[in-house]
């Protein structure tokens, strides 16, 4: 009975010290992966996996002096560190693509952050933006609509 307390005593323990650690959100302002003069483009997509690929396909794209003004506005938002626990492998249903002249790509997801390399291949980071706070950007430069026909709070 002793050595069974003992057990669910350290079970505990370990779950308060894991639900703390995971409340913990370091954060800061968005930074892009590569200087500002290296981005060929900006799209705004849908995204989703389709035979075990990835699909991003763009709703909007920005080019030339356009990229500006969605680049200022991304770097208002404030990223946030994922703690282990939290850790999303999915994009979310619409992704922000900023085009570098060497083919990577870097993605601002709804649900994750990330990358996808000249191959092709994505990768998730440990960081995210709060929806909230990025809703009012693709509000700003997706039509109503279709962000409607994607995700439901913009119906």
């Amino acid at each position: 009975m002793k050595l069974l307390k003992l057990i669910l005593g350290m079970v505990l323990i370990i779950a308060t010290m894991l639900t703390v650690a995971g409340c913990h959100r370091e954060s800061w302002p968005y930074t892009f992966r590569q200087d500002r003069s290296n981005i060929q483009k900006v799209e705004i997509c849908s995204f989703e996996y389709q035979d075990r690929k990835e699909i991003a396909k763009p709703f909007v794209s920005f080019q030339g002096d356009e990229v500006n003004a969605i680049l200022d506005d991304i770097e208002e938002l404030t990223c946030y560190k994922l703690s282990p626990l939290d850790s999303s492998r999915e994009f979310g249903q619409i992704v922000i693509c900023i085009h570098y002249l060497n083919q990577e790509i870097e993605v601002i997801g709804t649900a994750n952050n990330g990358w996808v390399d000249a191959n092709g291949d994505w990768h998730p980071e440990m960081a995210w933006i709060h929806y909230p706070d990025l809703r009012p950007l693709l509000a700003k430069y997706v039509d109503h609509t279709v962000l409607a026909s994607i995700l439901s709070d913009f119906s």
